[in-house]
């Protein structure tokens, strides 16, 4: 009776310790889990924090009006827009060909009679 006693006991200590050692071996894994998760959670704080101060910056009525004049092209009433052509490669400008010195060039451009 001692014997089957002393086996039952031994058997139920053997499933406690082994029950003990996977919650313990869980309860690491979690941790590792917490631990990345606590990492994601502050680069997701910083990053809110860099888009809540551009947000700031685009909502300033100074930098909507620079980007409408800027990339939509809106003017002020009264103002006029002064547009600049790029000459391609073998265009003239005032019928002289494009390979003349570049002061030529200007020379030509304020000097050349034009009036308007």
């Amino acid at each position: 009776m001692r014997k089957i006693l002393f086996f039952l006991t031994l058997t139920a200590s053997v499933i406690i310790i082994k029950d003990l050692l996977m919650s313990i071996y869980s309860l690491w894994q979690k941790k590792d889990l917490l631990i990345i998760a606590q990492k994601e959670l502050s680069a997701q704080k910083k990053e809110n924090v860099q888009l809540q101060a551009q947000l700031k910056v685009v909502k300033n009525p100074s930098f909507i009006e620079e980007e409408a004049r800027n990339k939509l092209f809106f003017v002020k009433p009264g103002e006029s827009v002064a547009v600049i052509p790029h000459p391609t490669p073998g265009t003239t400008i005032n019928n002289q060909p494009q390979t003349a010195s570049v002061f030529s060039q200007w020379v030509a451009l304020f000097f050349s009679g034009e009036s308007k």
